[in-house]
């Protein structure tokens, strides 16, 4: 047994069922087509997915975090901190935060690039906000990512089956994808935290 996805409890609080309702009814989105660039996999398999930024990742140009929903990182980053902390989880810097939306998909082709965040070590913390009623699950693959090597030979993965109001966090570096809904007019709604666990590692 692998055990590489950590199970995390979550407390329906208030600012939780805020955001909540936020993510399922509120929230604009943009489209993107992929999960991944395609010039950085060689995946051939890939499905789109509507996404609402709250903190962009460091990338490029932008070697930072950085705040894109001013009116919801608070509320966000708090939701991430409560569920964090309720497990025992230590969170420093986070790199990025975002909610997702994967809409029904061919059930021959539904399941994601794998992929991973950032070439940096992290965390990856995933919180559903629904569960599919077929699909919709997570893969976290035993291969890692390895600085300016080549894709890996792939071996074995762990799968989740997502539950609403759950949460879970695994290492950063493994590979992973994310399965969308196979039932006709379905969606599945998660929000993305990547972190440190070390406070002090990025404080200057």
């Amino acid at each position: 047994k692998l055990l590489m996805i950590r199970k995390l409890n979550v407390a329906v609080s208030d600012r939780y069922s805020i955001l909540k309702k936020k993510a399922m009814y509120e929230l604009p989105w943009t489209y993107v087509p992929a999960t991944c660039n395609p010039d950085e996999t060689n995946d051939h398999q890939d499905i789109p997915q509507f996404v609402h930024t709250i903190i962009a990742r460091p990338y490029g140009d932008n070697p930072y975090p950085a705040v894109v929903d001013n009116k919801n990182h608070m509320l966000a980053t708090n939701v991430v901190r409560d569920i964090l902390r309720a497990n025992g989880v230590k969170m420093g810097c986070i790199f990025r935060l975002s909610i997702n939306m994967l809409v029904t998909v061919d059930p021959n082709n539904s399941w994601g690039a794998r992929h991973v965040d950032h070439g940096f070590p992290h965390k990856n913390l995933l919180i559903y906000f629904n569960k599919p009623k077929t699909g919709g699950n997570l893969r976290v693959w035993e291969n890692t990512y390895r600085v300016n090597e080549p894709r890996p030979i792939w071996g074995e993965y762990e799968e989740y089956q997502i539950e609403e109001d759950g949460a879970v966090m695994f290492d950063g570096w493994n590979y992973h994808q994310g399965q969308g809904p196979t039932t006709f007019n379905d969606r599945r709604v998660f929000m993305i935290a990547t972190f440190t666990e070390d406070q002090y590692a990025y404080a200057t």
